[in-house]
């Protein structure tokens, strides 16, 4: 006879079975966070969304999320939906779908309800979860419509079974279940979708869940999960993986796979043809344009830089061994050679907790106006201390603050809340704020540049126009200059911008703030009678928003930004121009690991590099820290 489990070892199994049930259970959890953040979606976006309210059914209770967190839980869904949609137009005959760990997700209602023919939907997930969602269907007639009465059948954790829907619970570590599960798929072409589910399985689980499903025939697998592109240091991957740690539900995948290149190797494990994108490059790929100039009528947005980081962190993998691929254009990914000479150092001037404020310099002192923290500030910083001043104008955002003649400054436009621009503008001593004349129109994402002792010429951040307004600050008048070329100068976003009196310098930037479209030149300029430009030099790598630019001896640096092609990184956040060559400027690791930048909604006053952070989707805000660059 085995010898009977001895008092210490029936405690460490009964202490197992503990943990592993909380952990079930704190996996479940998430999928109670997240259907509240589809169901806000659902009634923003019901417009162009898949038509009906499916998500009703799951979420008694509706929530308005953020502008960001619904256009991220929008692209997350419609991306499947869409990858979904390519898959089918090369299929003839039937078509099962096969939800890993399906939670509350209603997609075979949405498309049942589009008519879509010869589908089967198969939902997987735990049985506690899945008996929930049971009962839920039972009181929806408007779903029992679309799927019928059960037969009955209750073989192999099948709880619900149709023609069309089929509703089984299963730990999908319980590999034997789950194969005699598939077992039961219709013949036909079989694609399964794992939306954030096998990320919190150990690696070896959900491989072994992949494995499975790869040797059924005609299989396809879309998985969407997180990635770290720039490692686990980065701000974005730092909030990302405390929040879910906190939670009790770790990311156990993420750290095994945290780039595309182990993804894509992951699943050649197993399928022969594996194809990967990340969330930004399906809204770009598979999203058409009018959708998203809709989705802007509908909801104002102003949150690209933080969407995009998102959106880069998050990846859909499609793989098949067959060759109906989905995605066909090529990456924009560059590499950079590394420019040794220049440093980015620590500064002294304290840290705050600040995104889009506007700053310059006054005889040598940093000030800095308004921006937002938990609300938009109305504050004026003097070297990061807040001062008394008197008059201060509205709290704000996305404005400029611009050094001019006489140790003053001059503020500038920006916006209150998305769509609301300001128009007013103050000149500021050091200690007063008087308020002058109002330009003619609400101004925001702009740059401003003094050209001579009276006037300022600003660029951008126009709703409307094709000229570019100079603002007379003595006179208090505005006068318009014009341009020729095909980009549009007043109405870009966002961009960098250096000038030294006589000759400046322009990258990046919104140049379509709906889809978006972003400026991947350099362009210089001088200015007379009109603004004169030439296009000096153009890569993917300028392909920017809030990028700053900063002239450091006969370098044109650019600092930092989010760019359009590629999620930046240790070696490439900061970049150098010096001829024809673009030049990357590496981040020591000791800053990357302990003080890692966030260059977004950042100033930059000489070489100094201030404040900036995002809220990193639903994870919680990060903020970065006071730099400057040698």
């Amino acid at each position: 006879m085995p010898e009977a489990p001895k008092p210490q070892e029936l405690r460490k199994i009964e202490k197992d079975k503990r943990r592993k049930k909380f952990e079930d259970l704190q996996v479940q959890g998430t999928n109670n966070s997240s259907i509240v953040s589809k169901r806000s979606v659902e009634i923003i976006y019901k417009d162009i969304s898949p038509p009906g309210e499916w998500f009703k059914h799951f979420v008694p209770k509706g929530k308005r999320r953020s502008p960001a967190i619904n256009r991220g839980y929008w692209i997350r869904m419609e991306t499947i939906r869409q990858v979904i949609y390519k898959i089918m137009e090369k299929t003839d005959g039937n078509v099962n779908i096969i939800n890993l760990g399906c939670g509350y997700d209603p997609l075979p209602f949405q498309l049942l309800h589009m008519n879509y023919k010869n589908i089967t939907f198969y939902d997987i997930d735990y049985p506690e979860l899945v008996n929930n969602k049971l009962e839920m269907i039972k009181k929806s007639p408007e779903i029992l419509e679309l799927i019928g009465e059960s037969d009955g059948s209750k073989d192999l954790g099948l709880l619900y079974n149709t023609d069309n829907y089929k509703l089984f619970g299963c730990d999908l570590k319980n590999y034997s279940l789950f194969e005699k599960q598939l077992s039961l798929l219709k013949e036909g072409v079989n694609i399964f979708i794992a939306e954030v589910s096998l990320a919190y399985m150990h690696y070896d689980d959900a491989n072994k869940i992949i494995e499975l499903a790869s040797k059924v025939p005609n299989s396809h697998f879309v998985i969407l999960e997180q990635i770290l592109p720039n490692g686990k240091y980065d701000s974005f991957a730092q909030k990302m993986l405390a929040h879910f740690s906190k939670l009790r539900s770790s990311l156990k995948c993420v750290e095994q796979y945290p780039e595309k290149k182990d993804q894509i190797a992951r699943f050649k494990q197993y399928y022969k043809n594996a194809e990967i994108r990340d969330l930004f490059e399906n809204w770009n790929e598979l999203i058409d344009d009018d959708i998203k100039v809709r989705m802007e009528s509908i909801e104002e947005f102003d949150e690209w830089e933080e969407f995009i980081m998102f959106c880069q962190h998050y990846v859909i993998v499609h793989a098949c061994n067959d060759d109906n691929m989905v995605y066909k254009i090529p990456s924009k990914h560059v590499d950079l050679k590394e420019n040794s000479s220049l440093k980015l150092k620590l500064s002294d001037i304290p840290s705050v907790e600040l995104k889009f404020p506007a700053s310059c310099a006054i005889d040598g002192e940093v000030f800095v106006n308004g921006g937002l923290f938990q609300v938009r500030e109305d504050s004026t910083l003097k070297n990061s201390q807040k001062i008394e001043t008197e008059n201060n104008p509205l709290g704000r955002m996305c404005h400029s603050l611009t050094e001019i003649k006489g140790s003053k400054a001059l503020l500038i436009g920006g916006r209150t809340r998305p769509g609301h621009l300001l128009k007013d503008v103050y000149k500021f001593d050091g200690k007063k704020w008087d308020k002058l004349k109002d330009l003619p129109f609400g101004i925001y994402r702009h740059s401003v540049i003094e050209i001579n002792d009276e006037e300022v010429l600003i660029i951008g951040g126009q709703a409307d126009s094709s000229r570019l307004p100079i603002y007379n600050h003595i006179e208090e008048e505005t006068r318009f200059i014009e341009y020729d070329g095909d980009i549009n100068f007043a109405q870009i976003l966002s961009f960098g911008i250096t000038y030294d009196g006589e000759v400046g310098y322009i990258t990046g930037g919104i140049t379509d703030k709906h889809l978006p479209s972003f400026n991947d030149k350099l362009i210089e300029f001088t200015i007379n009678d009109k603004f004169n430009y030439e296009i000096i030099q153009q890569s993917p790598m300028l392909e920017r928003v809030d990028p700053k630019l900063v002239k450091i001896q006969d370098e044109i640096v650019v600092v930092g930004g989010v760019n359009f092609n590629q999620s930046l990184n240790q070696n490439n956040l900061i970049i150098s121009i010096k001829q024809d060559s673009i030049l990357g400027v590496p981040i020591d690791e000791d800053i990357w690991v302990n003080k890692p930048p966030l260059f977004i909604g950042h100033t930059v006053v000489d070489n100094k590099i201030l404040y900036g952070g995002a809220v990193c989707y639903s994870f919680g805000s990060a903020y970065s820290y006071n730099y400057y660059i040698e």
